[in-house]
């Protein structure tokens, strides 16, 4: 084999690893997200109820058994509340619009971006819960202005 021959065989393999990490990696991304989208579904949250509540062997079963009820409930008020905050979030930014400089725009438009992961609380951060100095805030509006 020749010097070059080698090294495409090289770039080769080191390109497949790549991409075969990287896919692995979107996997577990996707699935953290669904999880986070999804709080109520399936069994984690039962799951978490039931490591909240510790209950002992009599009763874990009827504790189950009264949390999968109410599961279905939480879920359907949790997709209601996330549409309705994304719907109350549109018209704000909506009516905010004509007020706003060009660079406030831009800065609210890059924080809708990422609104629906602050919205749904992802990676333990809820929406009011920001790192600190990611970017700055928009300007108080002056005390003059009513809503």
């Amino acid at each position: 084999m020749t010097i070059h021959v080698k090294t495409t065989l090289i770039l080769l393999g080191t390109l497949a690893i790549g991409i075969i990490c990287g896919g692995l990696i979107i996997g577990a991304v996707s699935r953290s997200r669904m999880r986070a989208a999804m709080p109520f579904g399936g069994g984690g949250f039962v799951d978490r109820w039931v490591e909240i509540l510790d209950p002992d062997a009599e009763q874990k079963q009827a504790v189950e058994q009264i949390i999968e009820r109410y599961a279905p409930r939480f879920g359907e008020t949790f997709a209601r509340h996330r549409q309705e905050m994304q719907s109350l979030i549109g018209s704000l930014h909506q009516e905010l619009d004509p007020v706003l400089t060009e660079a406030q725009r831009e800065q609210l438009n890059r924080r809708r971006m990422r609104g629906d992961r602050l919205i749904d609380g992802r990676h333990g951060r809820g929406p009011f819960r920001e790192r600190r100095g990611a970017e700055p805030r928009l300007p108080a509006p002056p005390p003059d202005e009513k809503l």
